[in-house]
């Protein structure tokens, strides 16, 4: 089962992981293009999230959407 048909089954874990990486993405996009001196802590916190939600993906699957 890919991504997107986890998706549109509307695997929890799945949904999660994509909001979580939207929002990482845009607190790394405003600590970088917004701020006039970014924080290294900050920029790693933002990667961390967002590599975690990427683990969250594609490794957790939704129990009742196991085959």
């Amino acid at each position: 089962m890919n991504y997107f048909e986890r998706i549109r089954l509307k695997d929890r874990f799945a949904i999660r992981g994509t909001i979580f990486i939207v929002l990482g993405t845009i607190g790394l996009l405003v600590e970088l293009l917004f701020r006039t001196r970014p924080q290294i802590f900050v920029i790693l916190l933002y990667g961390g999230l967002i590599g975690v939600s990427l683990l969250i993906i594609f490794t957790i699957t939704d129990p009742q959407l196991r085959e």
